[in-house]
């Protein structure tokens, strides 16, 4: 009887991973039609790596997903501090960003300040991120 059982319980568990892995495929078909092409990864640059707190650089990106929302975050680089919200934009219908992001002065009420700052840029329905820094133009 402990064979049977065990051979139920296996049944029961390859169900549950059909399951799982059909959504798991289908989350993957959705965000490679939003990309357009697989295996592309969203990239971010600026104008200048080189800006201070309370100057405004241009942010650019390529091969986010189409039409959508994204959310702009920034910490001083090699930071344990989680990434703070600080601009949103939508991408165009190529997938693309082109904008004018202010460096703020302070961080959740704390003054910005570190040699060089991370930002990130991430959709907000797939999770697509790119990423880049620059250095504070005026030291630490």
């Amino acid at each position: 009887m402990p064979n049977v059982e065990r051979r139920v319980l296996h049944a029961v568990a390859l169900r549950v991973g059909d399951d799982h892995l059909r959504v798991l495929h289908r989350q993957q078909r959705e965000a490679q039609r939003a990309l357009k092409l697989a295996h592309v990864f969203p990239t971010i640059d600026f104008n200048t790596h080189s800006a201070a707190p309370g100057d405004t650089l241009t942010l650019t990106g390529v091969n986010f997903p189409t039409n959508s929302v994204v959310d702009v975050y920034l910490t001083p680089l090699l930071s344990l501090n989680a990434y703070t919200p600080i601009a949103q934009t939508t991408t165009s219908d190529t997938g693309t960003i082109s904008f004018a992001l202010a460096i703020p002065t302070t961080l959740n009420g704390v003054a910005l300040q570190g040699n060089a700052f991370s930002v990130l840029v991430k959709t907000r329905t797939t999770g697509y991120y790119g990423f880049n820094f620059f250095y504070n133009s005026r030291g630490f």
